[in-house]
């Protein structure tokens, strides 16, 4: 029995360690499909103990067993620390992800009103990039036409006070969408919008906005 025992007895433990390591890897893919890093070291350690049992079964078949021992061991491990190794760092060291209430609030930006300068500006024509959004009143209600290329959207609004509306379907009364004014600079000011709905913060925008005529 002693002859057949390799010279090295954990060199093919490791190679069944590290197998388990791999197939763990290979079952959990959806976790870390989004990290090259981690899919390479998968294909690697996959590469490496393959490579090694394969060779060293074929050198003397104790490495089969030897393996095999190792093998169960990466589960023993894996199954033992793992949640624990998780609690600790979860506990200790995981800090969630900041949650901010507004697109305003994570790029750190103060919007600042002025209802004077609302006032001015709250019927007429603007340019924000290529779009072009007139505001006007017609039978004692108030509008919003956003002409895009080759399409134009109106929408019913409703001032909350002189620097914010919200934009309504008039057919069902349903809320769509709310914008704030501020910020202004000479003939620019900017808009901030964001959807009525809950949203994700990439929904909500701050754009310049550029005074064209009132």
């Amino acid at each position: 029995m002693k002859k057949n025992l390799p010279k090295n007895i954990l060199l093919p433990a490791l190679f069944g360690l590290l197998f388990y390591v791999f197939l763990t890897l290979g079952i959990n893919a959806q976790l870390i499909s989004k990290s090259k890093t981690l899919n390479l070291v998968g294909i690697s350690l996959g590469i490496l103990s393959l490579y090694g049992l394969v060779i060293g079964v074929l050198r003397n078949r104790m490495n089969l067993a030897l393996g095999y021992a190792g093998f169960n061991i990466g589960r023993f491990l894996i199954g033992f620390i793992l949640p624990i190794a998780v609690t600790i760092y979860q506990h200790y060291f995981y800090e969630p992800p900041k949650q901010y209430d507004s697109i305003l609030e994570k790029k750190n930006i103060r919007f600042v009103t002025d209802f004077k300068k609302c006032h001015k500006i709250k019927y007429g024509t603007f340019l924000i990039g290529l779009d072009t959004i007139i505001r006007y009143s017609e039978n004692n209600k108030d509008y919003e036409s956003i002409k895009r290329r080759g399409s134009q959207i109106t929408n019913r609004i409703k001032w909350l006070d002189s620097c914010s509306y919200i934009r309504f379907d008039e057919s069902n009364g349903l809320t769509s969408g709310y914008v704030r004014l501020g910020n202004f600079e000479q003939d620019l000011h900017y808009m901030y919008s964001k959807p009525a709905r809950t949203h994700y913060l990439s929904e909500e925008k701050i754009e310049p906005v550029v005074n064209l005529r009132n």
